[in-house]
């Protein structure tokens, strides 16, 4: 994840979790990939969405949150969706009506595994 984010944003990360944003009057959004780093000596963001096969809906609804939580994040935010497979029609949907989402497929990332020894 630490290279994508490099690689992909130019993004030192410092964190990499799932996160809860909490608005003032109790209300929330549950961020599913939530990174906190810099870029260039600035704080950065990367929120990430993830669907196994994302829709128009879950499009909106991505952005629909962005909005809000853009509101209480302070420095330059870049956004993902990452899906194991798109409907052709949804991947045009989010490129023309959400230019500043990338979209990524599941596969694309590394998966570090560690053996255990069970005995």
């Amino acid at each position: 994840m630490f290279d994508f984010l490099k690689k992909n944003y130019g993004i030192d990360a410092h964190r990499v979790e799932r996160k809860n944003i909490v608005y003032p009057d109790g209300k929330f959004d549950e961020l599913n990939i939530y990174v906190e780093g810099t870029k260039q000596g600035k704080k950065a963001f990367v929120i990430g969405e993830c669907k196994s096969q994302p829709s128009k809906k879950d499009a909106d609804k991505f952005h629909q949150m962005i909005e809000r939580v853009q509101t209480v994040l302070a420095g330059e935010i870049f956004l993902f969706m990452v899906g194991y497979s798109y409907n052709p029609a949804v991947e045009t949907y989010i490129r023309e009506k959400y230019p500043e989402v990338s979209i990524s497929k599941s596969f694309d990332f590394e998966l570090n595994y560690k053996k255990v020894s069970v005995s």
